[in-house]
């Protein structure tokens, strides 16, 4: 995160850019446009609430968070992903991806460990 940019406008800058992308994606793929209220409510709940504050959220924390802190914040997103869908909705987790979990939990403790002592 660039020290001399604001995270506000890093934020706006990175949304626009996907915004764009997502726009050519779209069109290329027939893009379809939604067709009532609720679903329009849906669409400014999503790329406002769930995308654009994580973005700033992100933006903040990185400026503001040691580089080990930094990182172990955004491994743990797909690892409670991955639990809470095991637990939540019974969604059956491969061997291999319990190894991963298990792996990436002890990888986030060593560095946050090593965090703690100074190392």
């Amino acid at each position: 995160m660039p020290v001399r940019v604001p995270a506000v406008t890093a934020s706006a800058w990175g949304m626009s850019v996907a915004a764009l992308c997502m726009l050519v994606a779209a069109i290329s793929a027939g893009m379809t446009w939604p067709a009532g209220a609720m679903q329009w409510l849906g669409v400014g709940y999503t790329g406002v609430v769930t995308t654009s504050v994580a973005y700033l959220a992100f933006a903040w924390g990185a400026r503001r968070l040691s580089p080990t802190v930094a990182v172990v914040g955004t491994l743990i997103e797909p690892l409670v992903a991955a639990l809470l869908a095991a637990w939540l909705f019974e969604q059956a987790l491969a061997p291999r991806q319990w190894l991963g979990a298990l792996l990436l939990g002890a990888a986030m403790w060593l560095l946050t460990r090593r965090e703690r002592s100074g190392g």
